[in-house]
């Protein structure tokens, strides 16, 4: 079973289920401290043509480690423009729909950049910026985080052109401090600035969209040789996936433009009727949007009722809601309706950070190099664990097998290494890894890690398979 899974129930019954818990959705949403559904962004900037959504700062306790940061929208409709604008706060922007071009200015030098679904960019505070949607049909959408430079958790926008929802910052200046400035007649600075009634995002001509967007590219080379401009989430190696569904990760280690704020970017697609196995995250918190479809999460909260454990909180997804995944917090989503469910999110304190998955079967078949950790038995005997890691070669790639000193339990277990393409846990039969012992496999607790690069193996590590898959290979060779 991978980590993408259908529920294994008939499809009437989960429509049935699906109905029931539709109807427990309201009173779940409301005890439920970590969702915020669409209409809790409110409107901060709004024309005809677009508007800037943003989510109220985080205040109450539980969301102590991110009450530097918000979230927010910017949407435009198709051939529109946003006048000129800076931000007392650093953006990070996820192209979440359409396709469009934004412009900065830092001091004297301009760049122009394409913006298409799935890209990221980071905004340095201060920096002027203006957005166009170059599309003549379909939307453009931009997934905000700020990150505020002056008071926690507030940020403000600056118009230098300003317009009729956003007066142009230059008005609170005093006249003869204009002038002075702008070497003008004071009645010449009323004629222009009384121009702008349009808004802070106007509709523009196709000529007036190609003159603008004309200079952008998809990358540019900055000063010390290394490239600069947006990257694309969906071009990282898929994390995790099967058919069921996919997860896309950008983290900070990958590119310095995360590695400024120290934030993962992500993003998910589980395909209608599938979910995903319950899992948490080591160390980032995540902050995450519904992008499309709907779907149902249940997470397992801080908060403990009294005499009564961990509490579980319960809600409905749909378009344009916001929930909050806090590191260690076990979650599970389950796609539902008739269509897939897409998720994008910022992962707070991404560096270093790691998916803990929670089942007994899981498999992550795209990375480079992925282990299974067996939490019951078979270590410090080798030969054991040797036994408890055979099932799990399938004749492809290499299987090591070798024990590992505690990290999370006070003794030692049995690692069963997946390399040179071997199968992160197959389906069986036989039971990959195999339960030692009387121990069933229903009660079997594992811990599946993975990596981007090849583990070491320690030099008494026994090898299952093929030998000539491998270039040092050590004495111990399991055939």
């Amino acid at each position: 079973m991978a980590i993408f899974t259908k529920p294994k129930l008939l499809f009437l019954i989960l429509i049935l289920v699906s109905l029931f818990l539709a109807s427990q959705c309201d009173e779940e949403e409301n005890n439920n401290p970590y969702l915020f559904k669409s209409h809790r962004f409110t409107p901060q900037l709004r024309s005809k043509h677009g508007e800037f959504r943003v989510l109220d700062k985080f205040t109450d306790e539980l969301f102590g480690g991110i009450e530097k940061y918000r979230v927010g929208v910017l949407e435009f409709e198709p051939m529109s423009f946003m006048h000129p604008h800076h931000f007392d706060a650093q953006l990070l922007l996820l192209t979440v729909r359409g396709r469009g071009t934004i412009s900065i200015a830092e001091e004297d030098e301009k760049k122009s950049f394409n913006l298409e679904h799935g890209d990221v960019l980071n905004i340095s505070a201060g920096s002027t910026v203006y957005f166009i949607n170059k599309d003549n049909k379909e939307k453009f959408s931009v997934y905000v985080l700020a990150k505020s430079v002056n008071v926690p958790g507030q940020f403000q926008e600056f118009f230098s052109a300003g317009g009729e929802n956003a007066e142009t910052f230059y008005r609170a200046f005093s006249s003869d401090i204009l002038e002075t400035a702008f070497n003008t007649p004071r009645d010449r600075l009323e004629r222009l600035f009384g121009q702008q009634k349009q808004g802070i995002v106007i509709k523009a001509s196709e000529e007036q969209i190609r003159a603008i967007s004309q200079h952008a590219s998809r990358s540019i080379k900055e000063k010390k040789g290394e490239t600069g401009g947006p990257f694309s989430v969906l071009k990282e190696r898929t994390l995790i996936g099967n058919r069921f569904g996919q997860y896309f990760e950008a983290t900070p280690d990958r590119s310095q433009q995360l590695r400024d704020l120290d934030v993962a970017v992500g993003t998910m697609n589980i395909n209608q009727g599938g979910m995903i196995l319950p899992v948490y995250c080591a160390r980032a918190t995540w902050l995450v949007m519904v992008a499309q479809g709907n779907g149902r999460l249940e997470m397992v909260s801080s908060r403990r009722h009294q005499r009564q454990g961990h509490k579980v909180v319960r809600g409905c997804l749909s378009v344009g809601d916001f929930f909050v995944i806090p590191a260690g917090h076990p979650i599970t989503v389950v796609a539902t309706g008739d269509s897939n469910l897409k998720m994008v999110g910022f992962g707070i304190n991404g560096h270093n950070s790691r998916l803990n998955f929670l089942a007994v079967n899981i498999m992550v078949p795209s990375a480079d190099a992925c282990y299974l950790d067996s939490l019951s038995g078979g270590c410090p005997d080798k030969t054991a664990c040797a036994e408890t890691c055979r099932p799990c070669y399938r004749d492809i790639g290499v299987v090591y097998s070798y024990c590992v000193a505690p990290y999370i339990l006070p003794y030692w277990i049995c690692r069963c290494d997946m390399q040179k393409g071997a199968p992160c846990q197959p389906n069986g039969p036989p039971i990959c890894p195999k339960p030692p012992g009387s121990i069933t496999h229903s009660s079997f607790n594992q811990f599946l890690g993975y990596s981007n690069r090849s583990t070491i193996p320690p030099p008494d590590a026994i090898i299952i398979g093929n030998i000539s898959e491998i270039e040092s290979p050590t004495t111990n060779v399991v055939a």
